[in-house]
């Protein structure tokens, strides 16, 4: 999670949660392709929010700011605003 003013070489930091690690490894490889398709290569970074550090978990959960919420109910589950 990143606390600096945003510069040319900034990236976007990015996390989804699945319904479990098995899930967000599934679906990892589509995911990256399709973000490095709208973002493009080397504008973003994505990791699986369950194999976070928990240090990640909870900045992500308390500070993180949703893009798309498809579950509500796991998302609130999980510790994060829907």
């Amino acid at each position: 999670m990143a606390d600096a003013t945003p510069h040319g070489l900034s990236d976007v930091d990015l996390a989804y949660l699945g319904t479990d690690g098995e899930a967000e490894a599934r679906v990892f490889d589509d995911l990256y392709e399709a973000l490095q398709k709208e973002l493009g290569e080397g504008g973003f970074d994505l990791g699986p929010l369950r194999r976070a550090p928990l240090h990640l978990q909870f900045a992500i959960t308390t500070s993180g700011r949703p893009l798309l919420v498809r579950d509500p109910v796991l998302a609130e589950d999980f510790g994060g605003a829907p």
